[in-house]
């Protein structure tokens, strides 16, 4: 099973403050399963950077940047947060692929 969406991403805020494509900043227990998450940078788009935020330090560790057209694939175990900044407003296509096995929240 798969389940799509769609997320603009905003230039990063004053105060820091990221665009979610999963999870969010108030997540505290994290799932524990293997869920993968698809992030694709539209082609029409300007480069983002993403963030990811996991149990094991809690702060936000940088994952790299996607250029237009780029996709990039997370197993999301263990992972409370994932977030994007970009320059310029941009579009994402986020997929959440989801695993035969049962999912179950740790902690």
């Amino acid at each position: 099973m798969t389940t799509s969406y769609r997320v603009k991403v905003l230039p990063t805020k004053p105060d820091d403050t990221r665009t979610a494509l999963f999870g969010g900043a108030g997540i505290c227990k994290p799932l524990i399963s293997s869920l993968t998450l698809l992030v694709q940078l539209e082609k029409s788009g300007s480069s983002i950077t993403l963030y990811m935020k996991s149990l094991e330090d809690g702060g936000y560790d940088r994952i790299g940047t996607l250029e237009p057209g780029e996709t990039f694939a997370l197993v999301l175990d263990q992972v409370l947060c994932v977030t994007a900044e970009a320059v310029e407003d941009t579009h994402v296509q986020c997929t959440i692929l989801t695993p035969s096995a049962p999912i179950v929240l740790g902690g």
